[in-house]
């Protein structure tokens, strides 16, 4: 494959990549770094690329991988009753449409919790794979996203 080639088929996926990677690491330096990181990971495997029949489900795997290890790196420990208040003192946000709403309440939780959260239902990543990333055991992790799911419903009542 050619460079003009990969451009082409894959360099049109680099927005699509940079929003799924700023859903997870939720920083825009690392964001850039780890859609970077996807591109030359890609570059190498091009050929294999073109013989994949789903290459954009591989491309988005390898870029959540990414994100896992850059979320490994800044790895920071918060105890889980410090992530119960803080989603016990979030603030309903101001009606809009749904979809708005539901942002706006992500938004409203610690980062940690938002990280959970946008890793198990946005990049659909399994309870072992967020462990590693965040450091929490499993049952911390099945707590957070429970209690955080109630706290959201109750939040878009409002």
């Amino acid at each position: 494959m050619t460079s003009k080639e990969f451009e082409e088929k894959y360099v049109c996926l680099a927005p699509r990549l940079y929003q799924v990677a700023m859903s997870l690491v939720q920083n825009q330096q690392d964001a850039e770094d780890v859609v970077q990181e996807t591109f030359v990971k890609l570059w190498r495997e091009a050929d294999r690329l073109e013989q994949m029949q789903n290459a954009q489900g591989y491309i988005l795997r390898m870029l959540r991988n990414a994100c896992i290890d850059q979320l490994r790196l800044r790895h920071d420990e918060t105890d889980l009753l410090h992530v119960e208040e803080s989603i016990a003192d979030a603030q309903p946000p101001p009606q809009t449409d749904a979809k708005d709403r539901v942002h706006a309440i992500l938004r409203s939780l610690p980062p940690k919790t938002q990280r959970i959260v946008t890793m198990r239902h946005v990049a659909e990543c399994s309870i072992d794979e967020i462990c590693e990333a965040t450091g929490e055991t499993p049952s911390n992790v099945r707590q957070i996203l429970s209690r955080t799911r109630k706290k959201m419903i109750e939040m878009f009542k409002f």
